[in-house]
């Protein structure tokens, strides 16, 4: 009997030794992991700092379209006033022609019309030109503020 008890107290003590051993090996497991995990934390940390720098750039650019689209304007209203001041300048000077050029004066006056339309036309198109940028601009926001937010 003692050498069967003996034999179920090695196996009792065989059975905690591998138990043991196998709480050993999942703790390095976990150890490991554990450092593979801070591995990967550190990547996505950096990863994060890049694009916030990215993002940073792009709303640097974004200020910089901005300002382009704000000075397009400017130079819009500008051109538009100056057209006008040299228009009425024009016309000043048809009106006191006009009793001796009635002839005249009508030519005159189509050609006026038409550079108006053609300075109409170019205000126009540059304020549709800064309208299109500021479109794209707010597309550019909205894609990073998506991509922002999947991170």
């Amino acid at each position: 009997m003692e050498l069967s008890q003996a034999l179920k107290e090695a196996g009792r003590k065989g059975l905690e030794a591998q138990k043991t051993y196998e709480i050993i090996e999942a703790a390095i497991l976990a150890q490991q992991l554990v450092k593979e995990l801070a591995g990967e934390k550190e990547k996505l940390e950096t990863a994060i700092g890049v694009l916030q720098e990215e993002w940073e750039g792009l709303q640097g650019q974004a200020d910089k379209v901005k300002e382009t689209i704000r000075q397009l304007q400017a130079e819009a209203k500008q051109d538009w006033e100056a057209g006008k001041a040299e228009a009425a300048r024009e016309l000043e000077g048809i009106k006191e022609q006009i009793k001796a050029r009635q002839e005249e004066l009508a030519g005159v006056a189509g050609r006026l019309e038409e550079a108006l339309a053609e300075m109409d036309r170019q205000v126009q198109a540059k304020k549709q030109e800064a309208d299109q940028e500021e479109a794209r601009l707010q597309a550019a926001r909205y894609a990073l503020a998506e991509f922002k937010g999947r991170l």
